[in-house]
């Protein structure tokens, strides 16, 4: 696949992403969930991020699946300056609430990209050992 060709994939896929969040953090601040829609998101993409990774394994997985999926649709709907902005400008009466919020993401996001992982190889038949980490990718084309 050419480099033109994958930065099309990137860019594509990076606006649908951003569109996806936008959504999604604008469905839940509309419920009264606030910035909690932020932590969601980089939960979400990190636990679907943690499920690529075991899927592009696969050597049926067409190239032009990762760029577009992980660079770009993931790369697009999470967000850690969304997290960093939003601990910086919380009203000081919330500050407990930012720290807390600081604290989990991390946390969070690691045990969903693991998790991901571990269900996308059960779900495909391959092997993920939990203590080893998250598979390694292939060589073949793009990043996730």
């Amino acid at each position: 696949m050419s480099g033109g060709a994958v930065v099309l994939l990137v860019a594509l896929g990076g606006a649908v992403g951003s569109l996806l969040r936008w959504g999604l953090e604008g469905w839940v601040e509309a419920w009264g969930g606030g910035h909690v829609g932020t932590l969601l998101v980089n939960v979400l993409g990190c636990l679907i991020m943690g499920a690529l990774l075991t899927w592009r394994r696969l050597p049926s997985v067409p190239v032009w699946a990762p760029p577009l999926l992980g660079t770009g649709v993931l790369g697009g709907f999470t967000t850690f300056s969304g997290y960093a902005v939003w601990a910086r400008v919380v009203p000081s009466a919330e500050r407990t609430s930012a720290l807390v919020h600081l604290g989990l993401t991390p946390v969070l996001c690691l045990a969903a990209l693991a998790a991901g992982a571990l269900l996308a190889g059960r779900v495909l038949g391959i092997p993920v050992r939990p203590h080893h980490g998250i598979p390694t990718p292939p060589s073949h084309g793009g990043a996730p």
